[in-house]
């Protein structure tokens, strides 16, 4: 991974782990970020990408959430799609994460 992609994705841990404490702290935060995100997270100071729509929903003992990915535009190897549907890892090519 580059340092680059390593850096983002740091960010981005930092950043969830950031919306996450404060949405436990703060009710009217965590009611703010379930009905706008992208207005509650540059509340915060989180920058959210130019026509990007987030939206978060939250997990409860009996409801639970799956994210579907995009679909990727090109099609996938016979290995690949095997380890994405058998829950074994990503649709990132072996040794490219």
């Amino acid at each position: 991974m580059s340092s680059d992609k390593a850096a983002k994705r740091s960010t981005e841990q930092q950043n969830a782990q950031t919306v996450i404490a404060k949405a436990w702290s703060d009710p009217r935060f965590k009611s703010s970020l379930l009905r706008d995100a992208n207005a509650a997270l540059t509340s915060i100071g989180i920058a959210t990408p130019p026509g990007i729509t987030i939206k978060v929903v939250e997990d409860t003992p009996t409801e639970w959430h799956y994210v579907l990915p995009p679909r990727p535009e090109s099609e996938l190897h016979d290995d690949l799609l095997e380890r994405v549907v058998g829950g074994v890892g990503s649709a990132s090519p072996k040794g490219k994460k």
